[in-house]
């Protein structure tokens, strides 16, 4: 059945079919068994995990299983690949992206706190690219913070996350092409 179930995972991956390809309820280790991200039960890549291939959107890990919300402690990301994960379903609360193996989310505060996530890397979303520098990562959580507040009604909330898209038009279709949550309007 593993066999059967892993030429499936291949098979989909290859035609860029987005499907879950979940691990058996086992630890495999770092980055083995079903794809180039793993979530883990618990820290150091330790206890159950589901593993996700490039091009995967999960806004609700739930599906998987009641189990897997806000039971995720650590994550292993193959070179090449990036995982956004968030603290809630659809993409909400706050979020953050992971272009390495993360051993202990607890050091990045969100132990147990993983609702949603999306896989990119090798020709899902185009080339992962270096590592984002610390300002570039700074405005792109600043931005979702704004939009979270702004979808709570905090108008200044709502213009001050225009400003800094007005600002930044260069960067804007890159924005949108990796986070496609924070233009919620355009859809």
């Amino acid at each position: 059945m593993q066999l059967i179930r892993d030429a499936f995972c291949a098979f989909a991956s290859a035609l860029s079919v987005v499907v879950l390809c979940a691990a058996p309820a086992t630890a495999q280790g770092r980055g083995q068994g079903g794809g180039p991200v793993c979530v883990y039960e618990h820290a150091g890549f330790n206890g159950r995990q589901l593993c996700f291939h490039a091009g995967q959107s999960v806004p609700r890990i739930r599906q998987y299983g009641d189990f897997w919300n806000d039971r995720v402690s650590s994550i292993s990301v193959a070179p090449g690949f990036s995982v956004r994960v968030c603290q809630h379903d659809g993409f909400a609360g706050r979020c953050s992206t992971y272009d390495r193996s993360i051993t202990n989310l607890a050091n990045q505060g969100f132990n147990d706190e993983i609702s949603s996530l999306s896989v990119t890397g090798r020709g899902f979303g185009g080339p992962p690219g270096p590592p984002p520098g610390p300002g570039r990562d700074d405005i792109r959580e600043q931005m979702y913070g704004l939009r979270d507040a702004c979808e709570r009604g905090d108008r200044r909330a709502c213009v001050r996350f225009g400003i800094i898209i007005g600002e930044h038009r260069e960067r804007r279709a890159q924005w949108q092409r990796e986070n496609p949550d924070l233009f919620w309007w355009e859809r």
